[in-house]
């Protein structure tokens, strides 16, 4: 089953850890690079903290991003729009932790570091937590229609 199909369990709705795994590593070595591009003028020294704290912040908080969405669409169900209110409190979460952890850290342009992140977190969070919540509602409709066709069927 692909990452597009909707599964046949309408229990399993969400996906799991290996989803944000693979994102989070991609997110990881985008970041690393656009860290030790930003910081390059500091050192050799700057260079190298930053992209380890660039990489491990991205890769943790993309996995972190993907299971905090997922766990807020779930719990949005109800509101009209959750997926957007799953999304936009999703990215103050992470951008917040995100921001104390380059503070702690002593990255030189915290801003400028953060900035391709911030762009690109909108987008990430916002479609991530629609793409989870259109999952939820083809499966849900395919629960539904399963239950119609055993009533048929008895």
């Amino acid at each position: 089953m692909t990452h597009n199909q909707v599964s046949e369990n309408p229990k399993k709705t969400f996906p799991r850890p290996r989803e944000s795994v693979v994102v989070g590593i991609l997110g990881m070595l985008g970041f690393i690079l656009w860290g030790l591009f930003v910081n390059w003028e500091h050192g050799i020294v700057a260079r190298i903290q930053v992209a380890l704290t660039q990489g491990v912040i991205s890769l943790l908080s993309t996995i972190f991003s993907v299971e905090l969405i997922t766990w807020m669409v779930k719990k949005c169900r109800h509101i009209k729009v959750g997926f957007a209110f799953a999304g936009g409190i999703s990215w103050i979460i992470i951008y917040a932790l995100i921001w104390l952890a380059h503070l702690i850290a002593g990255t030189p342009e915290i801003f400028y570091t953060m900035l391709p992140g911030i762009i690109i977190g909108v987008f990430f969070c916002f479609g991530y937590a629609f793409r989870i919540h259109r999952k939820g509602l083809a499966q849900a409709a395919l629960a539904a229609n399963e239950g119609h066709e055993k009533e048929k069927g008895e």
